[in-house]
């Protein structure tokens, strides 16, 4: 008959048993206790385009295989743009369309506006007034005289000179320049000559042109001259001046002064 420290011997035995088989069966394959997740911040792991849904993945920081996602919603906004095409050439008359499209959706497009090769108006005038101009018999009249402006520009967009202000600056450096003369015999003389010059036969024409020869203000002969669109828009400080070895060239009737031409 067994006594009862045997019995207590016996299930410990027993107890040591149970616990050997759980150790052996664990090979590494049975899954860890479950824990409470600590999650990290949301990461994007596809963005959101203007045709397609994005997606954002958290990971748990105590085991590195816990993830989770949530999707993103589309972006109207987030487009891939291609390059601009001309879909309506622009002429002298009136304004193009370049298009571009979505490398997304092929319906999602953008246009924007071709400026005309040419501005809607070519010819301007400007009104010089020199003043009053006394002569020796004490007779005087007053010099305002009307200039004509032509803008003979290539591949200028739809501005024309008065909306890029540039009659304003011939006007003003013209009449900078006829008042900028010495005070003196000699300056007075070179001044009534500036003024006749553009009293002249109806007065002097003056074309604005951009072409590829880089001068700045040139007078070809005694009632024409050119500026460059690049250096009046410049408003360069020798303008004036320019103006007056111009104006000189070209002097008064004299029908032997060379073309002038500042570079």
């Amino acid at each position: 008959m067994k006594t009862g420290k045997q019995f207590v011997i016996m299930a410990i035995i027993a107890i040591l048993g149970v616990m050997a088989g759980f150790i052996a069966c664990d090979n590494g394959n049975n899954p860890p206790p479950a824990h409470v997740h600590q999650w990290g911040e949301w990461t994007v792991t596809t963005p959101a385009t203007c045709a397609t849904a994005g997606v954002q993945t958290r990971v748990c920081d105590l085991d590195a295989t816990h993830t989770e996602t949530q999707s993103i919603a589309i972006d109207p906004n987030a487009h891939q743009w291609g390059a601009w095409t001309i879909t309506t050439p622009a002429t002298a008359t009136s304004e193009g369309v370049e298009t571009r499209t979505c490398a997304h959706n092929a319906a999602h497009q953008e246009t924007r506006t071709i400026e005309r090769t040419e501005p809607a108006k070519k010819e301007f005038t400007v009104i010089l007034d020199f003043g009053i101009i006394n002569y020796s018999d004490g007779s005087s009249i007053k010099a305002i005289y009307n200039v004509a402006i032509q803008d003979i520009r290539t591949n200028c967009g739809s501005q024309n000179l008065e909306q890029l202000e540039v009659l304003t600056i011939i006007e003003k450096e013209i009449m900078g320049a006829s008042t900028s003369f010495p005070f003196s015999p000699q300056g007075l003389s070179q001044k009534n000559g500036f003024r006749m010059v553009f009293a002249v036969d109806g007065g002097v024409t003056i074309y604005v042109n951009n072409p590829s020869t880089l001068y700045k203000i040139k007078a070809t002969d005694d009632k024409t001259i050119y500026f460059h669109i690049d250096y009046l828009k410049s408003n360069s400080e020798d303008i004036q001046q320019k103006i007056k070895d111009a104006v000189s060239a070209m002097g008064y009737r004299s029908g032997t002064s060379l073309p002038y031409i500042a570079e």
